[in-house]
């Protein structure tokens, strides 16, 4: 493709180890697969669950120029996403306070998020730490345990300035 001048992606992999041995590589070797091609400026993040033997990875150019983020998992580490409006969350592990510390902080514009995670979470005793949601007009829990819906709408950690309906 030598008349790309740019490339931006935001590229969503899982793979299902069943019957044959695929070794799946790291976070690491992912990032440098893509430096290494010229795509300086790339995140990631990739995990695999041994029970369910699921690998997923997401890899993204840098700045993250799309409005919809999905599959954010336990392994997102962070950064800065001003034109996320939307964001899907899921995994197989809880979800923690920490986590959506971390989300409203990552995802300052965010206008609607989707909730699919049904294990209850471990630490249920929550951080002080107030989470700040200023313009999420929609939350959608989605095969969540009860815990998300005591998280976000019992808890007074939380602060929804937009917030206009929730789905549950």
């Amino acid at each position: 493709m030598p008349r790309l001048n740019k490339f931006t992606f935001s590229i969503v992999s899982q793979t299902v180890n069943k019957n044959i041995k695929i070794d799946l590589p790291s976070n690491d070797n992912i990032q440098s697969s893509f430096i290494e091609r010229g795509y300086n400026q790339v995140g990631s993040y990739a995990d695999f669950n041994s029970t369910t033997n699921v690998g997923r990875c997401h890899v993204f150019s840098l700045p993250y120029r799309f409005e919809i983020f999905i599959n954010l998992n336990n392994f997102f580490t962070g950064g800065i996403f001003n034109k996320v409006r939307c964001l899907f969350m899921n995994d197989t592990s809880s979800f923690e306070h920490e986590l959506f510390a971390l989300v409203s902080q990552a995802f300052p514009y965010l206008e609607k998020l989707y909730v699919y995670n049904f294990q209850a979470q471990k630490n249920k005793q929550h951080s002080s730490t107030l989470i700040v949601f200023s313009h999420l007009v929609k939350l959608i829990l989605s095969a969540v345990h009860v815990d998300y819906a005591e998280q976000f709408l019992f808890e007074k950690k939380h602060s929804f300035a937009s917030f206009t309906r929730t789905h549950y």
